[in-house]
């Protein structure tokens, strides 16, 4: 009984060892301007992870974890050393246990993420959700948790162990904060007077590789009375992303609309007057209007003949912040056009293009019309030639029946 018992425990503890394994992932990488590599262990129970191994996509360099490394239970670790990570092309940061080094056969993967570049500094490719989900690029949240950007260090509770075995510091790294510029995100296109559903602003991501924006904000004019409201979304490169708001947030006769990053600080403000129903304000080759809506898609062309005038005010924000006036630009389009008509111009701003409407093709008979032409086609040439047969045989009975006659009589 006693060693059913240790055999069933036994058992329990292996497969528990092998799921805690099998929860310890690479959450995030940083390339510039330090290499750093978190390590997450999103099970219950705390890793050993001594002797574990971390490398790149290939040759004969690795990184040995020290002795007495333990990952704790739904925490975090990062490790800062060179491991000869690629920055201007794809590569790969992979983990491996104590088994054997990675430059040998027998060595066992635990888990790896790739990425395509190095996108510069304070930028690192994270997973979103946290240990789950694929590589994004964002500010860098080493010792964070990817998406509520806490901390993901375990806090330790000292023991009555008479003599503990004191935990590695991880490597000290450097710690993101909101001096880190998330540049070239822009609001693109505002729905204040939907016909039907919620408002919603889109915002466009002008850079070639995508951006998750944390706990960003969205508000209207600063001294209207009401809260900002929290967002967070990821916006592919050149792409566009767009948030709904349940409720009235935006007025009908004109209003600002501005983006604020985490720590509420002015990005972008965009002032629209009246709304049409069912139009969205948009920017449309440097030029705001009101137009066809287009939610997450390129922008509608602004109509003819309208006379617009639009402030914009873009705040850069910096590691040492200066307090220097908004930029206003003003655009006044004149009333009176030529009744010229030209192609559009390329746009330039926000990847806006001009759509071709191919041509309409021909309908194609269906199987039904083409079989009862053919019948009809085989009917007409059927009745030509019986046409012709009867002409023929009448013509010649007519030559051989007065021959028949006169032999008949004879006989007779």
């Amino acid at each position: 009984m006693r060693a059913a018992v240790l055999v069933i425990a036994l058992t329990v503890f292996f497969i528990s060892a092998l799921r805690a394994y099998a929860s310890v992932r690479i959450n995030e990488i940083q390339i510039e301007p330090q290499e750093a590599i978190e390590l997450v262990n999103d099970s219950d129970l705390a890793v050993d992870i001594s002797g574990w191994f971390l490398d790149d996509s290939g040759g004969t360099t690795y990184v040995t974890l020290p002795d007495n490394t333990l990952l704790p239970a739904h925490s975090c670790l990062a490790f800062g050393e060179s491991f000869n990570l690629n920055k201007a092309s794809a590569d790969m940061a992979r983990l491996f246990d104590n088994t054997a080094p990675p430059t040998t056969g027998s060595a066992q993967l635990i888990d790896s993420l790739g990425y395509t570049k190095s996108l510069g500094n304070s930028i690192s490719w994270q997973r979103l959700p946290d240990s789950t989900g694929s590589a994004i690029a964002s500010a860098s949240s080493i010792t964070l948790w990817n998406y509520s950007r806490q901390s993901c260090l375990a806090t330790i509770i000292p023991t009555e162990i008479p003599t503990p075995t004191a935990l590695p510091s991880p490597t000290p790294q450097a710690t993101p904060t909101a001096s880190v510029t998330i540049s070239n995100i822009h609001i693109s296109e505002i729905m204040a007077n939907p016909v039907d559903g919620d408002e919603w602003v889109e915002l466009y991501n002008d850079n070639d590789y995508p951006i998750t924006i944390t706990k960003w904000y969205i508000d209207d004019s600063a001294d209207a009375g009401g809260s900002p409201r929290s967002i967070t979304i990821t916006i592919p490169g050149y792409g566009w992303g767009s948030v709904t708001f349940s409720g009235s947030l935006l007025n009908n006769s004109g209003d600002t609309v501005r983006l604020l990053n985490a720590t509420k600080q002015e990005i972008e403000t965009v002032t629209y007057g009246d709304a049409p129903e069912g139009a969205s304000y948009s920017r449309y080759n440097g030029n705001w209007c009101h137009t066809t809506p287009t939610q997450n898609a390129p922008n509608a062309p602004c109509p003819a003949q309208q006379t617009k005038t639009t402030t914009t005010t873009v705040a850069q924000i910096t590691s040492n912040p200066i307090n220097m006036p908004p930029v206003t630009h003003t655009t006044i389009q004149p009333t009176i056009h030529l009744t010229l008509y030209r192609i559009p111009p390329e746009p330039t701003i926000l990847g806006a293009s001009t759509i071709q409407i191919p041509p309409k093709p021909l309908s194609q008979p269906s199987p039904f019309q083409t079989l009862f032409s053919l019948f009809a086609a085989l009917y007409c040439c059927g009745t030509a030639i019986w046409f012709c047969y009867t002409e023929w045989y009448v013509s010649q009975s007519k030559k051989l029946f007065p021959a028949f006659l006169y032999t008949f009589q004879r006989e007779s």
